[in-house]
Parts: structure tokens; C-alpha cells; sequence
């Protein structure tokens, strides 16, 4: 895996953690990992069939994503369900949560 910034993720074991935690989160969060000074956070966007075809991505300077992150998530999050919700999507227990299968 090729290094791009300090951040970046370069050991394959460390890369499948990460994804294990995204996949269960149902959230990522990249902060100067690709470009420095880039930051970006992301959530699935679920089908009726709980397929993911799209995610929604909110990026922009990582000072300010990395200063409202735990805000900038949530709303991220919450529009992602939204969306999903619209699409069709409803988990298990009914609501329109993105957790992709």
C-alpha cells in the first residue's frame, strides 16, 4: 500500500481493522489520510434491499472537519438514513439505520 501523507494506512492487517470498524460503525472518517489537509467523512447509502449502491461523502479542510467531527457526523449520519429511508431501507428493527449488509 502506497503511503501518501504521514496518515496514510500502510499495513494490510491495520487496513482490515479499520474496514471491520467501518463496516460495523456504518461510518468512515479520513483525516489528512489521502491529501494532506483533506478530510472526508462517509456513510452508505442503502437500497430497499439493503444493497449500497451510493455513500454520501461531506469533505473539506481537515481543521474544520477534524474540530466539528463529532457534530459533522451525526449529521452525516442522519441525512444518510434519510436518504437510505427514501430509497426504501429499513433495518431489522424497523428504522432506517445504514448499516450495509
Amino acid at each position: 500500500l502506497q503511503k501518501l501523507t504521514p496518515k496514510t494506512i500502510t499495513d494490510r492487517n491495520s487496513l482490515r481493522r479499520r474496514l471491520d470498524m467501518i463496516r460495523s460503525s456504518g461510518i468512515s472518517v479520513s483525516i489528512s489520510e489521502a491529501i494532506p489537509g483533506a478530510a472526508g467523512i462517509a456513510v452508505p447509502i442503502m437500497h430497499g434491499d439493503g444493497v449500497v449502491n451510493e455513500a454520501l461523502l461531506l469533505a473539506g479542510p481537515s481543521d474544520r472537519i477534524g474540530r466539528d467531527q463529532e457534530q459533522l457526523c451525526k449529521i452525516v449520519r442522519e441525512i444518510g438514513e434519510r436518504m437510505s429511508a427514501a430509497l426504501g431501507y429499513r433495518a431489522a428493527d424497523g428504522r432506517s439505520e445504514s448499516r450495509p449488509k
